[in-house]
């Protein structure tokens, strides 16, 4: 049994080390899920924002609590379209989403280290780590937002290097959609223009390598902010205080902006 184990982990293709570790983890989520159906405070917070929208709509979910980011509410309000309560269309999203997190963590692995047996030692751990198998079934906005920072981070080590430039936009949309459930995905947005510099500075790109990477970062920022800002704007008829860019940092913004200090 375990020749073939080691067999499979060093013969098998990454199309083959994929599948078994998403089917591994939808398992592992589904018993999680099915034995453990409790639901948490925040959670309840979010299934009565969706039966909110299905009942009055968007307006009335946010005033239910208005700071709170749009696509996880708007998710679960969405199964009510396939017939589906907005307790089980969260247990269906995190599941499915959370068996992918140990997909990400092989490809991540894969393309920094180039070995098989790390790659799926760390899809391993991801596919049954006690705290993302929790999150992946407990309904929280969690629930989506480590999938889509997993998945932006895996585009991020393989777009740094890559000449296609649909790999920046990808990561832009997932960065626009972590943002829409969890303010801290504004951190995304960042990610990559420090790993540009990183690299100029420690001269390992040239200045035309660097104008390019400048180039793309710019298409990154422009789409994030016209996904991020077009929802805000879907949402300017409603009491929602939600915007992309966290209000703390709103006047630190808006002082450096200014040539200011901030406090001034």
């Amino acid at each position: 049994m375990l020749l073939k184990i080691e067999n499979f982990i060093y013969n098998g293709s990454a199309k083959q080390h994929c599948y078994s570790l998403f089917l591994i983890g939808l398992f592992i989520r589904t018993v999680r899920s099915l034995l453990y159906n409790d639901i948490t405070p925040d959670a309840v917070l979010y299934v009565t924002m969706a039966n909110e929208w299905i009942g009055k709509g968007a307006d009335a979910a946010f005033k239910v609590q208005r700071w709170i980011p749009p696509l996880w509410p708007y998710l679960l309000r969405c199964g009510d379209y396939l017939g589906l309560s907005p307790e089980m269309t969260g247990t269906v999203i995190g599941v499915t989403a959370g068996s992918v997190v140990s997909l990400c963590g092989y490809n991540i692995c894969m393309k920094l280290f180039k070995r098989k047996e790390i790659a799926v030692l760390a899809g391993v751990i991801l596919c049954a780590h006690p705290i993302l198998v929790r999150y992946s079934v407990e309904r929280l906005r969690d629930s989506l937002y480590i999938p889509l920072f997993a998945v932006a981070i895996a585009l991020l080590v393989h777009m740094v290097d890559s000449k296609k430039i649909i790999l920046w936009l990808a990561y832009a949309v997932v960065s626009a959609f972590a943002v829409m459930t969890r303010r801290e995905g504004t951190e995304l947005l960042i990610f990559p223009a420090g790993i540009v510099f990183v690299l100029f500075f420690s001269k390992q790109l040239t200045i035309r390598s660097f104008s390019l990477f400048a180039a793309k970062y710019c298409t990154v920022t422009v789409m994030f902010f016209t996904l991020t800002l077009w929802t805000k704007s879907l949402l300017s008829g409603t009491c929602s205080d939600w915007s992309p860019i966290d209000k703390t940092l709103q006047p630190i913004l808006g002082s450096i902006m200014e040539g200011k200090k901030y406090g001034e």
